[in-house]
């Protein structure tokens, strides 16, 4: 008799502790994670753009001062004076940076109360030529300018493809935890993307430099040098204000470039944490409790910070 009550006794607190482990495992996760993550996201994608601007700016910097060196001698030729970006290059960095936007706020709609809206035609057709980019145009669009391995631009292209996949398959049947383990590695992959795709500033303190910090690097160098001949070659013709302005401008090139590398470090660096953070969403959709807020509310508040500052430039 005691001993049916014992087995009893401990088929009940199995039972517990099998019905304790499924609830914790089933736990749902914030939705208020979710929409700081997705806000976190939006941000960084809106700097990378205004990264790419400023990127663009000072290039055509560049080109005005290298048509001004040489306009007595060769006179103003527009066909000359090209952009650093081509259409090709914005284009496919703007559509994989809003597949990554739209992935986070659907999986934020996903969780919420509010009604799922289903992708609209423009939105299908996004995901559409996620799904169908190749390696080749990938290659082209982000490492024109350095070399970069084909298992890495697989590796990212597959990452493209299947956020384009989901965009077109996802529905509000499709559970916030099913993505975010499915898609932990394509998430993990795009951040990665565009962690190399700013790669490294040949300042002496990085291995293997290249990538658009090392090209945001050199046009500050060329810029000043350029700035540098110009107030050479016009020293005698330039009045003692405009002579101070013209030596002010080039004493504030290598402060410039300074801040402009610090801030493109700041953005590689979001993506870091975008990639850690959905990472640790991943970990808790499958049963894991991670502390997410933390690094959450941190992620927001640099890219907010990062966002004022190119604001501020362009003031």
């Amino acid at each position: 008799m005691i001993k049916k009550i014992l087995v009893k006794i401990s088929l009940l607190v199995a039972a517990s502790l099998l019905l304790s482990s499924c609830s914790a495992i089933l736990q749902p996760i914030p939705q208020s994670s979710l929409s700081e993550f997705s806000s976190a996201v939006s941000v960084t994608a809106e700097n990378n753009m205004a990264a790419y601007s400023e990127i663009e700016k000072v290039h055509q910097e560049i080109e005005l001062m290298k048509t001004v060196a040489e306009f007595d001698s060769k006179g103003f030729k527009p066909e000359e004076m090209k952009p650093f970006f081509d259409n090709q290059a914005l284009k496919v960095r703007k559509q994989v940076l809003d597949g990554l936007c739209l992935y986070a706020e659907k999986l934020s709609a996903m969780a919420g109360e509010k009604q799922f809206e289903e992708f609209d035609a423009e939105t299908k057709e996004l995901g559409g030529s996620l799904q169908d980019l190749n390696g080749g145009l990938l290659k082209s669009s982000f490492f024109r300018n350095y070399p970069i391995e084909s298992s890495h631009v697989q590796i990212f292209t597959t990452a493209v493809n299947a956020i384009g996949k989901w965009i077109i398959e996802c529905k509000k049947d499709k559970t916030v935890r099913e993505s975010l383990v499915g898609m932990d590695d394509s998430v993990s992959g795009i951040c990665r993307l565009f962690i190399q795709d700013f790669g490294n500033p040949p300042d002496g303190l990085h291995r293997n430099p290249g990538g658009l910090r090392a090209q945001e690097w050199n046009q500050y160098d060329e810029l000043m040098m350029l700035q540098d001949r110009f107030v050479g070659d016009n020293r005698s013709k330039l009045n003692p204000v405009d002579k101070k302005a013209e030596i002010g401008k080039l004493a504030a090139l290598p402060r410039r470039q300074r801040e402009a590398d610090a801030v493109l470090s700041d953005i590689q660096n979001s993506f870091k944490k975008i990639q850690e953070i959905h990472a640790a969403l991943a970990k808790e959709a499958a049963g894991e409790k991670q502390d997410c807020e933390k690094m959450l509310k941190k992620l927001v508040a640099e890219a907010k910070r990062i966002s004022k500052f190119y604001k501020s430039v362009k003031e």
